[in-house]
């Protein structure tokens, strides 16, 4: 987990985040599909936080090229999945408003869209805590060999889950209570990646006369 603020500085005003992802659609760049993403001009504030995350390196020789930007209320999740092969191996996730946990699950060896059987090595996965505007990597051996999810609650009570980044969390978040439990509340991610494969369309294409 990096922070926020030395990752991507253009977007430390969280209320004015907020207000410009939402309005911003659901998925800046175009959307990824298998035979190729039509590719759409990133808004200036998010190209910005894409050329900082690639002045990282943590996207190789290539820049990401798509956000998807998700808002989640209190008691939301999304179902345990993997990003596949249409992306580079790395997901960024901007993390905006509330905190949530990020809960991870060792895919089964022949299949990539089921989870670990309980007599497999790590079938019980483990679950990060992603804080208010921080930013996380996906990446290696979480990107090709484990699931992610949230679960649907409205509160993490963080002395019954196996959270590994607990320690590297800032206290305020807990009060010094690593057992504390924590209220969701409004939460805003963007997702930042790197489309494999993409179509450029010729300038003027689709206007009428």
């Amino acid at each position: 987990i990096h922070p926020c603020m030395h990752a991507c500085a253009c977007v430390c005003v969280l209320t004015n985040i907020l207000v410009s992802a939402v309005s911003a659609g659901g998925h800046p760049g175009g959307i990824p599909h298998e035979k190729g993403m039509v590719v759409e001009k990133l808004p200036d504030w998010l190209q910005r936080c894409a050329d900082r995350l690639a002045a990282l390196g943590l996207f190789g020789d290539v820049a990401p090229n798509h956000v998807l930007i998700n808002e989640y209320e209190a008691g939301q999740g999304i179902m345990a999945h993997t990003d596949g092969p249409l992306y580079y191996p790395v997901v960024c996730t901007l993390n905006l408003g509330s905190h949530t946990l990020l809960d991870f699950t060792r895919r089964h060896a022949t299949s990539s869209d089921a989870p670990a059987s309980a007599d497999d090595d790590d079938a019980s996965g483990f679950s990060l805590l992603l804080e208010p505007c921080s930013l996380s990597v996906v990446a290696a051996d979480l990107y090709t060999h484990y699931m992610h999810g949230i679960a649907e609650r409205t509160e993490d009570d963080l002395g019954e889950m196996a959270i590994s980044n607990l320690d590297m969390c800032a206290s305020v978040m807990t009060g010094g209570d690593a057992s504390a439990a924590l209220q969701r509340t409004t939460r805003v991610s963007l997702t930042i990646r790197h489309v494999f494969k993409t179509i450029r369309l010729p300038m003027g294409f689709g206007r009428t006369r």
